[in-house]
């Protein structure tokens, strides 16, 4: 369930660059707050998500990406480019 909902609130995130509550996140989806926030939660501890401002109340506490998240395509073409110019230098 989350597994699939993970890349859905990554997708939703980085079209709020301030963040979002759990609530709008979670009605965007078409999740409860809970299954949000224990996706978030997890999201977080692998450092896929910030918590930006946390409530007593769960679902008003806003959620973003991490800072200078780069879509792992790019990552990866910056590894191809790094090693690239490493075999030049050798």
């Amino acid at each position: 369930m989350s597994r699939q909902l993970k890349p859905r609130i990554a997708d939703f995130l980085a079209d709020q660059p301030h963040g979002a509550p759990v609530w709008q996140i979670a009605e965007a989806l078409g999740s409860s707050n809970d299954t949000t926030v224990q996706a978030l939660r997890r999201m977080a501890e692998r450092g896929e998500a910030v918590l930006v401002c946390d409530f007593a109340l769960l679902p008003h506490t806003v959620w973003t990406m991490p800072p200078h998240s780069t879509p792992k395509i790019f990552r990866a073409m910056e590894t191809l480019q790094a090693m690239q110019s490493a075999a030049r230098r050798a």
